[in-house]
């Protein structure tokens, strides 16, 4: 079970409680909780430990350490409280994600593509054309669609700020452009930071700043013969979940949800060895589509929702 504040549980949207269900297994099940009176209102439950004895509750009052991340528990300047033998009382209450989600504009999707690590695990040079026929063998009559014609394209992904993921994303467009003579494209992304603390020598650390994402954007556009417009914005200003929006003159938009974005393929490991020279981006970008080596997933599950974007 997962558990959640009541705040963290209102701010679940239709959308992300369809999400929520389609990603977590059958036998997770979300619930908000009270504080128990044991714990002051400035502690937090972290951890518990079943032992012979009973539980162990584990409590924190540094509420920056709580979420499931790379800090979770990592307090240091705060406190890190064990109490043996002790049980909390909760007050569970078990959030209704099935029914929340039915209300989503995703309920009528016109496909959930599955499995897309092993069928896009290619040469870079392939991925956007793979990526693409794997969406349009996925949804039917969605080539149509698109063959009536396309009036805007836009990606919008807070983590495209690396080479490997800016050129991903770029050769699905390439894609796009081959198919349906669409040339001009756009992103929203945010502003990158160098969080590895090192100086970024190879295809996945992230640029420096984001002239060198627009200059390789510009480069990488020229050499794929498109054009592409990014727009920098705040992280918190982008919605988390990353998408593509095809905006068809018909006026209906297509969405594709992407469940981890280009980032499923863009982890450093798989590329460590794959320089990239930081000092000179633009020939990097023009020179990027010459380069040979196989694209790889980050492993387990990951989906793309296409569906009927209702505005």
């Amino acid at each position: 079970r997962i558990l959640l504040s009541e705040s963290v549980a209102k701010s679940i949207t239709p959308d992300l409680a369809w999400q929520i269900r389609t990603s977590l297994p059958a036998h997770v099940d979300l619930f908000t909780f009270d504080l128990s009176k044991e714990l002051s209102t400035q502690a937090f439950p972290i951890l518990r430990m079943k032992f012979t004895d009973g539980n162990y509750w584990y409590a924190t009052d540094d509420k920056d350490t709580i979420s499931l991340n790379s800090e979770w528990g990592a307090t240091t300047n705060k406190s890190l409280v064990c109490m043996k033998g002790s049980e909390l009382n909760l007050n569970l209450k078990k959030i209704d994600v099935a029914e929340l989600a039915m209300s989503s504009s995703l309920q009528n999707n016109l496909a959930l593509i599955n499995d897309i690590g092993s069928r896009l695990d290619v040469s870079i040079d392939k991925f956007g054309q793979s990526l693409y026929a794997l969406i349009i063998e996925k949804t039917g009559n969605l080539e149509s669609e698109l063959n009536s014609g396309i009036e805007r394209i836009i990606y919008s992904d807070r983590y495209l700020v690396s080479p490997i993921s800016v050129r991903l994303i770029c050769s699905l467009f390439a894609a796009i452009n081959e198919n349906h003579q669409c040339g001009s494209f756009e992103i929203e992304t945010s502003h990158p930071g160098n969080h590895q603390g090192r100086t970024p020598y190879c295809i996945a650390d992230n640029f420096n700043n984001i002239d060198d994402i627009s200059t390789f954007l510009s480069a990488t556009g020229e050499s794929l013969g498109i054009t592409i417009y990014p727009d920098f914005l705040e992280k918190y200003k982008l919605d988390h979940g990353r998408y593509l929006n095809i905006e068809l003159r018909s006026g209906k938009t297509i969405q594709l949800l992407f469940d981890q974005g280009m980032g499923y393929w863009a982890t450093r490991t798989p590329y460590s060895r794959i320089k990239f020279n930081f000092n000179n981006i633009e020939q990097e970008g023009i020179e990027f589509s010459s380069k040979s080596f196989n694209i790889k997933s980050t492993g387990g599950g990951s989906y793309i929702v296409v569906h009927e974007l209702k505005m």
